[in-house]
């Protein structure tokens, strides 16, 4: 069986260890967003609202584990709002996050 996970914000230490070692080289093609990228990264890491990892891990592997799992799973905040936000246009959801993580980042570098 197949399961698709689409996750919210799960509390980690994941970026907040690796962040510092991102080094993009000199030609690599997202150079120009590579603090828009850590920017989004340090985000999620910073909210408060979340799930913790252990949780998580155990309400997908409980999901994953029955004998007829769901096709498709999204837990954690803000899992619900990602669910509203596939029925705009993507027109407004590629304006709405660029203006947010990285024409903003874009416009402190310029």
């Amino acid at each position: 069986n197949v399961m698709l996970l689409a996750p919210g914000t799960v509390l980690t230490n994941i970026f907040t260890e690796s962040t510092e070692a991102i080094q993009p080289r000199e030609n690599a093609i997202y150079r120009d967003y590579a603090e828009a990228i850590i920017a989004r990264a340090q985000l999620t890491e910073n909210r408060r609202k979340g799930m913790p990892v252990n949780e998580f891990a155990r309400t997908i592997v409980g999901r994953a584990l029955k004998s007829n799992p769901p096709f498709f799973t999204s837990i954690a905040p803000p899992a619900g709002l990602y669910k509203i936000l596939v029925w705009f246009p993507m027109a407004f959801i590629r304006t709405m996050f660029g203006s947010m993580f990285i024409w903003k980042n874009k416009a402190k570098a310029a």
